[in-house]
């Protein structure tokens, strides 16, 4: 933990181990190799995590005065830089064991910063009872498969047995409000007319959460997906997002969720930071990789979008957007050998809508009609749409679309970002659909 005049600067583990490497290595080069070996050894990570840390701890070193701290060595690594004062020279002349070299080190930063930690402080799952925190556990396990709507399902009775057992701890109602509002998300096309019970649970277990813990992280991100996804209540939610993430910079899911409810709103490269801290703090999240990879997709970053996606379906293969982010993103650098082996992953009919629009784009129109002519509509209207806007025709994809895609306000104000369905963007029919009229 970094503190700057007695304020603790908010960094994710990650980050702070990177900051620790590099003044293991004063003066020296360390390698991007190097880093990721060191920061997670038994992982895949992509280049892009160091880069982020590396970005945000040299805004954190330049806000106390040290901008120039961290040198970049080109196509190789970074090396710490001490100032040129006292305590610099005194750091070059050490000879001795790492230890002392730690000691000059931490009396550089403290005259710097004030005081420096590496340590974590408490959360509401160091207070559980040893049984909690082993229901807890296997709660959140469950609940991290969200794309797999019995998994989630799987972890409600986790979360209230945890509710039994330390019915003080928010943690118990946090993880049913989350669980509620995945199971809202999947089967209530976000009204809460459709789901009203599911709804009505989501929001009192969040607002239980905050009640028994209002400084608990985990509390106030569920009470800020409930003002967001329930009551679609931006300004509120913001506010419960930032108020999560000021109490414990290290809760991934805060930033994670946060990026989602920025990507909705057409706020790509706010996300798209967000997503970098969560992914930071937790590498292996396989939402907030698949998020990414459609948040990189959506701001026309195709190879950014292909490396997220790449990596998200390595964590888990069964989330079907994934590998349709991943088959856009490769046909739109036109590789549509790579676009048709990602939509493969499909099921026959998903696969079948976007193999046609993959035809239509290769000039072979007649073979794209034929497919498109046996698709069941009412399952696959955003695709069939997709392939009859490659085809020239964007009003029968407007109509498809119309007739087709469901009250989903999340889904359909994605489709305005949708880079595929540009064309249809003027279309007033579409706006109308999607919501991004005015």
């Amino acid at each position: 933990m970094l503190l700057m005049r007695g304020e603790r600067v908010r960094l994710g583990p990650k980050v702070v181990q990177t900051l620790e490497v590099l003044l293991d290595h004063v003066g020296e080069l360390v390698t991007k190799e190097q880093l990721m070996n060191e920061l997670w050894p038994s992982g895949f990570v992509e280049e892009g995590n160091i880069t982020q840390n590396i970005h945000r701890l040299r805004r954190v070193l330049g806000d106390g005065g040290l901008s120039g701290a961290i040198e970049t060595i080109p196509r190789r690594g970074y090396r710490f830089i001490l100032p040129e004062d006292s305590t610099s020279h005194r750091m070059h002349a050490v000879r001795s064991p790492k230890l002392i070299a730690w000691i000059a080190c931490l009396v550089f930063l403290f005259v710097a910063f004030g005081t420096v930690h590496f340590d974590h402080m408490s959360k509401a799952y160091d207070r559980l009872s040893s049984e909690s925190k082993r229901l807890y556990s296997i709660g959140r396990y469950h609940w991290n498969h969200s794309a797999d709507l019995a998994q989630v399902h799987e972890s409600l009775p986790y979360f209230f047995r945890v509710i039994n057992l330390d019915p003080k701890n928010p943690l118990g109602y946090s993880g049913l409000a989350d669980a509620y509002l995945a199971i809202f998300d999947a089967r209530c096309d976000s009204q809460v007319s459709s789901c009203p019970r599911i709804a009505a649970a989501a929001t009192l277990n969040a607002e239980k959460a905050v009640a028994v813990d209002p400084r608990s992280a985990e509390a106030r991100t569920s009470l800020a997906m409930v003002r967001y996804d329930i009551n679609r209540r931006f300004a509120p939610s913001d506010a419960e997002f930032r108020r999560a993430i000021a109490l414990d910079g290290d809760y991934a899911l805060a930033h994670h969720w946060y990026a989602n409810s920025l990507v909705v709103r057409g706020k790509l490269a706010e996300a798209e930071e967000q997503y970098r801290i969560a992914l930071s703090l937790e590498p292996t999240s396989p939402g907030a990789n698949a998020w990414l990879a459609q948040a990189e997709y959506l701001r026309r970053q195709y190879r950014a979008a292909i490396v997220a996606a790449r990596t998200a379906v390595e964590i888990d293969a069964h989330r079907p957007m994934t590998w349709i982010v991943l088959g856009l993103s490769y046909e739109q650098l036109g590789d549509g050998e790579r676009a048709a082996s990602a939509f493969a992953h499909l099921p026959a009919w998903r696969r079948s809508a976007y193999l046609a629009g993959l035809a239509a784009r290769r000039g072979q129109r007649g073979t794209a009609l034929a497919v498109l002519g046996r698709l069941p509509l009412g399952e696959s209207g955003v695709e069939a749409a997709l392939a009859w806007d490659t085809l020239g025709n964007p009003r029968r994809a407007a109509a498809i679309l119309a007739a087709t895609v469901p009250g989903n306000w999340i889904d359909r104000s994605l489709l305005a970002l949708d880079p595929h369905l540009a064309r249809l963007h003027s279309s007033p029919q579409f706006n109308r659909l999607s919501g991004s009229s005015g």
